[in-house]
C-alpha cells in the first residue's frame, strides 16, 4: 500500500534516528566490533531518513539492506528489527513483513514498549483496511485482529501506564466490541495521561478528527450512568459541558442528568455554579426554570429581568410560568402578550399555547377555547407544522377537549376529535385516548373498555393501553381481572426493572382501590425501591412516595404519612401533589389550619385545573366556616373530576350546612354510587338515613 509511505513519512523522518540513537549504548563502550556495527547502524538510519525525505525508494532499499546487515552482525539487538519494521510499515506499506519484525523485537526484548506499540499499530491498520474494503467473509479474522489490538496495547499500557495512545486505542476498540466495563477504565486512564501531541502522526492520521478530552468525559458520563453511578455520570457530564458548552450533545446530556437529581436545591446549586462560570443565554433560562421548580419563582423573575441576549419568546414563557405559579396570572398574560408582540412575524406556537393555558387557568373559558382553536388550526395547516410540534399539538387538543367537555360543547368536541384524526399520524393514539376518557367520565365503562382493547390491538407497542384497560376494569370493580393483567405483565428480571417499577406502582393503586391496604403498601414500597435503584425520573419516584403516603394515611398511620410528605417537599418544595396532600391530611387531622390552607393554596396556584386540589381547598374553607366560598370551590372541582366520590361527599356536607338538604342528599347518593371504600360507603349510608 504505497500511500502509507506518504502518510507516515514525516513520523519516521522526524523521530526514527533520534529515538534509535538514544536507545543504543555509546560507541566507545562497544569495542572495535561494536563500533563497526554502530557505524553501520548510523549509516542505515541516515539512508532511511534521506530516503523518506526525498521519496527515493532506492535509498529506502539500501537502508533496509544496511539494517539487515546490522542484524547479521548483532543478532541479539532488538532496535534494528524495530526500525526495519517501521520502514516496512511506513515506507513500503508491507504489513506482514512489518509484523514479522515487530514480533522479533518482542522475542528479543520482551519488555519493549515500542515493539508492542508497532504490533498494535499494525493490527489497527489491518483492521481499518478490512473495514474500509468491507471484507465481511472472514469474521474470525476480524475477531483475531481485535484481539491482537487489545493484547498489544494492553501490554504497552502495562509497560508504560502513561502511554496515552494505548488508552485511546483501547477505549475505541472496547467500544466497538461493546466491552463497556473495560472501556470505562481505559477512558479514565486516557484522561489521566499526557495529551497526545502533533508529533504522534500515527494517531493524528488514524483518528481524524482527533479524540478530545471533552469527548472522553461525555462518553464516561454515558457509561457511568449505564452502570448506575449517577454522581460520577453527572460530574463527567459537567466536565464535558464546561470544556465545550456549544456542543448540543453535551448540553442535552447535562440537562437530562440534572433532571434526574432528586433534590431541586441541588439542581439550582449546580446551575448557579455553571451560570457563574459563563453567562450563556440558554443556561440562564435553564437556571431560571430550575429556580421555579425549587419554588423560588421571585428569584427566577429577577434573574430574567434584563432580557439582553435572551430569546424573547423563551424568556416570556419562563417568566410567565413563574408568575402563574405565584397566582399572578394577569401579569403572566401581559408578559406573554408582550412576548408575542415582540416576535411578530415569527411563528411562536409555544407562546400562543401558554396564552391559551393562562386564560383557561383564569376561568376565561370562551377566550381560551378560541385561542386553542386558533393554535390547532395553525398547527394542522399542511406544511406549516414544525417537525417538533407533535407534542404541542397533543397538548392543545387535550386542553381544548377538556374545556369543551366542561362547558358542555359536545358538538364541537366531536368535531375536534374528527379533525384530530385527520391531522395526526396514524401511530398517534391521541384521538382514541380522548375518546376513551370521555366515555369514562360519562360512566360508560363497557364502551370505554371495548374501545381501549381495540386501541391496544392497534397500537401494540404502546404499553399505556395495558394500564388504561386495567384502570377501567378497576373502576368497574373487576379487581381480580385488573390485578391479573398487571401481574402477568411483570418481567421480574434486572433488565425489566424499569418497566416493572411502573407496573408495581399501578398495581399498588389497584390494591388501594380494592381496600387491600397492607398489600398496597408493600407494593408501593416495591415500586419506590425499583424506581430509586434504576435512576428513573424524580417525578416517578415522587408518585410512588405520594401513593405510599396516601396508603399510610388510610391505614391510620398519620404520623408516618405526614413525615413522608415533608420529606418529599424537602427535595421538591414546589411539588403540587405533595403540597396538596400534606395540607389535606392536616385538615383531616384538625392540625395546623393556617399551614394546611397555605399549602393547599400553593398547590392550587401551581395547578388550578386539578379537581383534587380544588376539592382540598374547598374542604379547608368549609372547615374554617367559609361555607359559601367552599361551595363555589367544590362545584368548580366537580367540573374537573365529576366522578370523584370524595368531591361529591364534600359538596354534600357543604350544601347541608347551607340548608340545601335536597341537593346535599343528591351529592351523597352520587358519592355512594361512586365510592369503593367500604368505610366511606357506610358513612354515607348513615348520612342518608
Amino acid at each position: 500500500m504505497p500511500i502509507l509511505a506518504l502518510v507516515f513519512a514525516l513520523l519516521l523522518a522526524a523521530g526514527l534516528s533520534e529515538r534509535s540513537m538514544a536507545a543504543e549504548p555509546a560507541p566507545e563502550s562497544r569495542g572495535e566490533a561494536g563500533r563497526r556495527v554502530w557505524l553501520r547502524y548510523l549509516e542505515a538510519l541516515d539512508l532511511a531518513a534521506e530516503g523518506l525525505e526525498s521519496g527515493d525508494g532506492r535509498l529506502i532499499d539500501q537502508a533496509i539492506l544496511a539494517l539487515r546487515e546490522m542484524i547479521r552482525l548483532d543478532p541479539a539487538a532488538a532496535e534494528p528489527h524495530l526500525d526495519l519494521g517501521n520502514l516496512y510499515l511506513f515506507a513500503k506499506g508491507d504489513l506482514q513483513l512489518a509484523a514479522t519484525e515487530a514480533r522479533e523485537v518482542i522475542r528479543l526484548s520482551p519488555e519493549s514498549v515500542d515493539g508492542y506499540l508497532l504490533l498494535g499499530r499494525l493490527a489497527c491498520l489491518a483492521l481499518r483496511q478490512q473495514e474500509e474494503t468491507e471484507v465481511s467473509g472472514d469474521r474470525e479474522q476480524g475477531s483475531d485482529l481485535y484481539s491482537l489490538v487489545i493484547a498489544s496495547y494492553r501490554k504497552v499500557a502495562e509497560l508504560n501506564p502513561r502511554q496515552t495512545e494505548a488508552w485511546l486505542i483501547l477505549q475505541s476498540v472496547y467500544e466497538a466490541k461493546r466491552q463497556f466495563d473495560d472501556q470505562v477504565p481505559a477512558l479514565e486512564r486516557f484522561l489521566a495521561a499526557p495529551p497526545i501531541g502533533p508529533e504522534n502522526f500515527f494517531v493524528q492520521r488514524l483518528i481524524d478528527p482527533p479524540f478530545t478530552e471533552d469527548q472522553a468525559w461525555y462518553k464516561l458520563s454515558l457509561l457511568y450512568l449505564r452502570r448506575g453511578s449517577f454522581d460520577a455520570a453527572l460530574g463527567a457530564a459537567r466536565r464535558a459541558y464546561e470544556a465545550d458548552p456549544d456542543t448540543e450533545a453535551y448540553e442535552s446530556n447535562l440537562w437530562r442528568l440534572l433532571e434526574l437529581i432528586p433534590s431541586r436545591e441541588e439542581e439550582v446549586r449546580i446551575l448557579r455554579q455553571l451560570s457563574g462560570a459563563a453567562g450563556r443565554p440558554r443556561l440562564t433560562l435553564r437556571y431560571a426554570a430550575a429556580l421555579i421548580r425549587a419554588g423560588r419563582e421571585d428569584e427566577a423573575i429577577a434573574l430574567l429581568r434584563d432580557p439582553a441576549d435572551l430569546d424573547v419568546a423563551a424568556r416570556a414563557m419562563v417568566v410567565a410560568t413563574a408568575q402563574r405559579r405565584l397566582n399572578r396570572r394577569e401579569r403572566a398574560l401581559e408578559t406573554l402578550t408582550r412576548g408575542l408582540a415582540a416576535t411578530r412575524g415569527v411563528d411562536r406556537p409555544g407562546l400562543q399555547f401558554e396564552i391559551a393555558l393562562t386564560l383557561e387557568e383564569m376561568g376565561r373559558d370562551r377566550e381560551a377555547i378560541e385561542r386553542y382553536e386558533q393554535l390547532f388550526a395553525r398547527l394542522q395547516r399542511a406544511g406549516s407544522r414544525p417537525a417538533d410540534s407533535a407534542g404541542l399539538l397533543n397538548r392543545t387538543v387535550e386542553h381544548l377537549a377538556g374545556l369543551l367537555r366542561r362547558t358542555g360543547n359536545r358538538v364541537r368536541l366531536q368535531s375536534l376529535l374528527a379533525r384530530t384524526r385527520r391531522v395526526v399520524d396514524e401511530q398517534n393514539p391521541l384521538p382514541d385516548q380522548i375518546a376513551v376518557e370521555l366515555l369514562r367520565v360519562d360512566g360508560r365503562y363497557p364502551e370505554a373498555l371495548t374501545m381501549a382493547r381495540a386501541a391496544a390491538r392497534r397500537y401494540r407497542d404502546d404499553r399505556s393501553w395495558l394500564l388504561t384497560e386495567s384502570s377501567l376494569l378497576s373502576e368497574m370493580r373487576q379487581f381480580a381481572e385488573s390485578r391479573q393483567m398487571i401481574e402477568a405483565s411483570l418481567i421480574g428480571t434486572p433488565e425489566g426493572a424499569t418497566e416493572d417499577s411502573g407496573l408495581y406502582l399501578h398495581l399498588a393503586g389497584i390494591l388501594e382501590q380494592q381496600g387491600d391496604l397492607e398489600q398496597a403498601l408493600a407494593t408501593a414500597r416495591r415500586a419506590t425501591e425499583l424506581t430509586a435503584a434504576n435512576l428513573l425520573p424524580p417525578d416517578q419516584l415522587v408518585r410512588a412516595r405520594l401513593l405510599t403516603a396516601s396508603i399510610l394515611h388510610r391505614l391510620g398511620r398519620q404520623t408516618e404519612s405526614v413525615r413522608l410528605l415533608r420529606e418529599i417537599l424537602a427535595l421538591e418544595p414546589a411539588e403540587p401533589a405533595a403540597l396538596n396532600n400534606l395540607g389535606y391530611f392536616l385538615v383531616e387531622q384538625g392540625r395546623s389550619a393556617d399551614e394546611a390552607q397555605r399549602l393547599i393554596e400553593r398547590a392550587v396556584a401551581i395547578d388550578p385545573l386539578n379537581g383534587s386540589f380544588l376539592d382540598s381547598l374547598g374542604w379547608a374553607l368549609f372547615r374554617r366556616g367559609e361555607g359559601v366560598k367552599a361551595r363555589q370551590m367544590l362545584e368548580r372541582a366537580l367540573l374537573f373530576s365529576p366522578r370523584s366520590a370524595t368531591i361529591n361527599e364534600h359538596l354534600g356536607e357543604v350544601l347541608y350546612s347551607l340548608g340545601r338538604t335536597v341537593e346535599a342528599r343528591q351529592r351523597w347518593e352520587r358519592a355512594l354510587e361512586l365510592s369503593d371504600d367500604s368505610s366511606v360507603r357506610e358513612r354515607l349510608r348513615q348520612r342518608l338515613k
